[in-house]
This record gives structure tokens, sequence and C-alpha cells, in this order.
């Protein structure tokens, strides 16, 4: 089974029900376990999931609905049900929850480059596990070529003396992206995606753009087919130090 499959067999999957026993989904499971990529969707498909669960418990239970259901089910007409009250705040409830939902994948972004490095530094701006395990910047560049992840880029040069935790294959819209992590201690990342996924990428040979989101700062430049972004735990100061 492949992480493809597997993504169609968990789309339907709710755990703690008979899906447990389905070796599909024992497999499907297993392959998310295997796919980091996969095993990230399926984090984030649950967490979607048990919110929505949550706002349907939160949803009152107007007092004696089940009475009224069941003393007014001869006089409502089948075309009329929807016009009770009971079921106008049933309705509107979901309606909301499916608004939110929009709202939830809207705020995830655009495909424009602001989305793009925002989305980037919400992911190592939070606990995440490393792909693979790497100290040495030529490892990691035959690692990630192995893949079939960017691997033609140029690592600033104050970055390469560093020492090295390993990297991160992401996708972003489908786009391989490749993540090169360094030591914890340091908090120094780049993120390196081929030109062609960002339909507004920074001026090619034009000086970093600098942006700063909370305690992260990013520089970001476009150099031939691919486009950069560095990002540390500190200011502009740091940051250019970086490149």
């Amino acid at each position: 089974m492949d992480s493809q499959q597997a993504k169609r067999i968990l789309t339907l999957y709710r755990p703690g029900g008979v899906d447990d026993a389905d070796p599909q989904v024992a497999e499907a499971l297993a392959q998310a376990q295997r796919d980091p990529e996969l095993g990230r969707w399926l984090e984030q498909d649950r967490a979607i999931e048990e919110a929505i669960q949550r706002k349907f418990r939160d949803i009152p239970v107007p007092a004696g609905l089940k009475q009224r259901i069941v003393a007014d089910r001869t006089a409502i007409s089948p075309l009329a049900w929807w016009r009770q009250p009971a079921w106008l705040a049933a309705t509107a409830a979901v309606v909301i929850l499916l608004i939110a939902g929009g709202f939830w994948y809207r705020s995830q972004g655009g495909d424009d480059f602001a989305s793009y490095r925002k989305q980037m530094v919400r992911f190592v701006a939070k606990p995440y596990k490393l792909d693979f395990r790497a100290n040495d910047l030529a490892q990691i560049q035959r690692t990630v070529a192995g893949m079939g992840w960017p691997s033609d880029y140029v690592v600033p040069k104050p970055l390469q003396t560093v020492a090295l935790e390993g990297g991160c294959a992401l996708k972003w819209r489908d786009h391989k992206v490749t993540l090169i992590c360094w030591s914890y201690y340091y908090n120094y990342w780049l993120f390196v995606v081929e030109r062609s996924a960002i339909p507004d990428p920074p001026a090619d040979g034009g000086p970093p753009l600098l942006k700063r989101f909370g305690k992260i700062t990013t520089a970001s430049w476009t150099s031939g087919d691919s486009v950069y972004i560095v990002a540390a735990i500190g200011d502009e100061q740091l940051v250019r130090t970086l490149l």
C-alpha cells in the first residue's frame, strides 16, 4: 500500500470504532508511521475532526426537544420539517461549523510567496520531528537528492560551519520543500523550494527580504531556480549575520 492509497482509507477512518479492526486501516496507519508527510496530514486531520466533534458536543439541546418531536411528528408535513425551531437551530449549527471549517482552511493561506513563508515559519515554530539526521551538509544534499527533493542549492557561507541536526522533506501545495535544520542550540533553518512553485518569488538577484514573525525572523531571496528562506529565533541583525 502506498501513501496515496493509505490517505484515501484514512480520510474515512475514525478512531475508537469498528474501523480499528479493519486490516486495511491497520496497514494504512502503519504507512502513516513510515511516511512523515502522511503522518503529519493524519495528525492534522484528526485535530480538525476532534474540534468539530467538540463543537457539536457544545451545542445545547433545547429542553423538551424529544417530547416536542414525538408530539409533533404527525402534524409536520414532509416539506415543512425544516421550518421547526429545533431543526433550524441544528441546521444553523451545522452551517456555522461548515463555514468555520472553510475559514480554517482559508486561514492556511493562498499560493503566493507570503503564504508559503508564513506556513514554513509555522512549521518550525512548534515541535516537529526530523525526517533524517545528519551532521554534514554534503550528506544532507545526498539524502534529499535520493528522495527526489530539492538538492541543487547553495547554503550561505556563515551557516556552513554551524553544527547540523538534520532536515525534513516537506510539501507545500504539492511542491517539495527541503528543510535544513541546524542545532537546536542555534535554532536556525533553511528552506529551499523550486522557483516554479512560487507565483511571485522575490526578485532574482535582489536583496534578501526581511520579515519578522514573533520571535522568528526570516530572510528570503531567489537565486537561479531556487527560492530560499533563512529563519532564526532572533532579530534582523542576527539573521543578517547568517547570510
